[in-house]
């Protein structure tokens, strides 16, 4: 194979010559007439969007190539120059998804920079956080398709599920997985969530308990579920029209293996309260005499300060 000579890529460029990304095929070992090109990406599941191959086959071994880059970002940069800078914090981190909050911080670093904004202690550190997290995502998905790469399919698995709870957490802060706009010039869209828990855990806590009153309605009756802020806490209450706990039962429902029900494992309620209680929380219930149960989720509520306010 040949490497065509490097060019200008175009007059006034101060790039004085291209990678060279061309190879062409070898006539002294290769019969044109055997050659057949082929594309290969970008929309392949190998190339991920964002490099395409323009490939010579003579049989299965690769005579010539051609690599063709910067299919992501292609014009991103000139549509930039066409917007504000506010209208524009949402383009750099599509220009590298891998590193979205990474791309989308160093903007508005620059933005801050420029209009002399100074950013509250507080968000600074939520942003470094953050930019943490995402450097550990894009390690993560280099790792696990890279092992992917090699047929190290396990691998894959595991990576991309500590990826999915990084995600978790972004999802937690911004609202999305991916492209938060988090991120804004003098510190972030809003605060952190107030509650000290983990969505994950608490999500089981209210499928076990919701759980629980539907089973206890069997088929008829009706689930309330409120939420209202408390003294320094967020109560949260789930209310069923059932018969209500037994009262001869009441004080074992939070006992590991202990059910009432013909099915199940008694688990439900006993794992709820242990995760509440690991939150610095409390669960309890009440049983009035005309029928029905409501629980009460109490969680303590984190210190709120606005990351958004600009420092004096």
């Amino acid at each position: 194979m040949a490497v065509v000579p490097s060019t200008r890529i175009y007059e006034g460029t101060r790039i004085p010559q291209r990678v060279p990304t061309i190879l062409d095929v070898d006539t002294r070992r290769h019969d044109p007439e055997d050659i057949l090109r082929v594309n290969f990406g970008p929309n392949h599941p190998s190339t991920h969007g964002v490099l395409r191959l323009i490939v010579d086959l003579d049989g299965e071994a690769i005579a010539g190539l051609e690599a063709v880059i910067g299919y992501l970002h292609t014009g991103f940069e000139k549509t930039m120059e066409q917007k504000s800078w506010w209208k524009s914090v949402t383009y750099p981190a599509r220009i590298d998804y891998l590193g979205f909050h990474a791309n989308e911080l160093e903007y508005v670093l620059a933005i801050e920079k420029l209009l002399g904004i100074e950013v509250p202690r507080r968000a600074t550190w939520a942003r470094m956080c953050l930019a943490e997290l995402n450097r550990i995502h894009s390690h993560l998905v280099w790792l696990g398709t890279s092992a992917l790469e090699v047929g190290a399919i396990s691998m894959f698995w595991y990576a991309f599920d500590d990826r999915d709870a990084v995600l978790d957490l972004f999802e937690l802060a911004g609202g999305t997985r991916l492209h938060t706009r988090y991120v804004q010039a003098g510190g972030l869209a809003e605060d952190l969530p107030p509650v000290l828990a983990d969505p994950f855990q608490l999500e089981q806590v209210f499928l076990n308990i919701c759980l629980n009153a539907c089973q206890a309605m069997d088929q008829a009756g009706t689930l309330t579920v409120r939420s209202r802020p408390g003294e320094g806490t967020v109560v949260v209450e789930i209310e069923d029209t059932g018969p209500g706990i037994p009262a001869d039962v009441r004080a074992q429902i939070f006992k590991p293996f202990f059910t009432t029900k013909r099915q199940g494992n008694g688990l439900g309620l006993a794992i709820s309260a242990r995760i509440i209680a690991e939150h610095g929380g409390h669960i309890g219930y009440r049983c009035p005499p005309e029928g029905g149960t409501t629980f009460t989720v109490t969680l303590k509520q984190a210190r709120s300060t606005r990351a958004t306010e600009h420092a004096a």
